[in-house]
């Protein structure tokens, strides 16, 4: 018998010892490859020792359910990680510069807020000038593109969509 150089995997020389696969080919394959062949008689030996063991023990109920739970990774917790991140930014910087979060709280909310008013601003003269379907059709847009955010944040942190 000599050895071919395209043998099958050893999952494709299984599934013909389990019957699965039929393929005239993987049976040719056997008679002509020593390899191959050792490889089947292996297999063959090792399914009829494991078909002759049995056992009268059995498995308490919900064995099942307990090992996939401990065997399930839990979620990232990303939105806990970020607000940690961002507290301790905070105290840095409070540490570092205590001025800082005096102006951040008198100027930067200020400006975050002006920023907001401003856009709603802009929003409106932007529906009186192209008329509100087309601002219907932006703000449409824009929640659409923040529900996937939302929608990739719940996959980021382990949480599936009831739909």
């Amino acid at each position: 018998m000599k050895e071919n150089e395209h043998c099958p995997r050893v999952t494709e020389i299984q599934a013909f010892c389990d019957g699965e696969e039929t393929a005239a080919g993987i049976g040719q394959h056997l008679r002509d490859c020593a390899k191959c062949c050792s490889a089947y008689q292996d297999l063959l030996a090792l399914c009829s020792t494991a078909d002759r063991l049995s056992s009268s023990e059995v498995l308490p109920a919900g064995f099942q359910d307990r090992l996939q739970e401990k065997l399930e990774p839990a979620p990232f917790p990303a939105g806990q990680v970020a607000a940690a991140i961002f507290a301790l930014a905070l105290a840095a910087v409070f540490v570092l510069e205590p001025g800082f979060i005096n102006w951040w709280l008198s100027v930067g909310i200020t400006l975050q807020v002006s920023f907001l008013i401003d856009f709603f601003l802009k929003l409106y003269y932007l529906g009186h000038s192209l008329g509100p379907a087309w601002v219907i059709a932006a703000l449409s847009a824009i929640v659409g593109v923040e529900l996937a955010i939302l929608h990739k944040i719940k996959k980021v942190e382990g949480y599936t969509n009831a739909c």
